[in-house]
């Protein structure tokens, strides 16, 4: 596959209001790094469109200088728009149309890159990809057991 043909495109909007914090979710730190350089970093052999709400922008473009992962990645940052969908085609606005399109959340930074692979490989034999993943929860049955409020 070639890689010029594949493209990420990162959706990063949230503001971390659920979460009780003043700093936007993307750009709260999971270990040393902010949870968006994780995630793009899971991404670094694509072309990468990062669409950002545009009181973020700048924030970000000073940020990202600070992990040399990131830095050194051709990152395009796109203005997203006022909903999830409206963001979705502002970055596909930057995408060539032979292209092969992964669209992420940028607060998703858990995937593997294998996985990542895998979903490349199939949109580019069958047209589309799905990411999947085994369900790792359990269940468990009990007896007797009485809530309270």
């Amino acid at each position: 596959m070639n890689m010029n043909s594949r493209w990420a495109l990162i959706v990063a909007g949230g503001s971390g209001i659920r979460m009780g914090s003043d700093t936007p979710k993307q750009f709260m730190l999971l270990g040393s790094k902010p949870v968006l350089v994780h995630t793009l970093e899971k991404f670094a052999d694509c072309n990468i469109i990062l669409v950002l709400p545009e009181t973020q922008i700048q924030y970000w473009n000073a940020l990202k200088r600070q992990y040399p992962s990131v830095a050194s990645l051709e990152i395009q940052t796109v203005v997203g728009g006022d909903t999830r969908s409206e963001s979705v085609r502002n970055g596909l606005s930057r995408i060539p149309d032979d292209a092969l399109v992964a669209i992420h959340d940028g607060v998703r930074p858990l995937v593997s890159k294998q996985l990542i692979d895998r979903c490349f490989a199939s949109a580019e034999k069958y047209g589309s990809g799905v990411a999947v993943t085994e369900c790792t929860d359990s269940l468990r049955e009990v007896d007797g057991y009485k809530f309270e409020d």
